[in-house]
């Protein structure tokens, strides 16, 4: 499992990244949340062997950027924190 934190706030929300990887299944979790405490989760999977990782994190983003209630524009290449 990888954890990845973004330094820098999106839209007012500090942003994670989660990952999982199983011999056939990518699991993706993008969280979101802000100082009043709201915050919005969408997770992802993704077949392992067929697809590149910037693909799947791709798809991953465009999915939680439709569908978060909040307005956030999530953008998984900037600066991160791996855990």
């Amino acid at each position: 499992m990888r954890e990845l934190h973004f330094q820098e706030k999106m839209d007012g929300f500090q942003m994670r990244l989660v990952s999982e990887s199983t011999k056939m299944y990518t699991h993706i979790t993008i969280i979101a949340r802000n100082d009043m405490g709201e915050s919005f989760e969408n997770s992802t999977k993704h077949l392992t062997f067929l697809l590149h990782p910037e693909i799947m994190l791709g798809r991953a983003t465009k999915k939680f950027n439709r569908k978060n209630p909040y307005g956030i524009r999530f953008d998984w290449k900037r600066k991160a924190d791996m855990i």
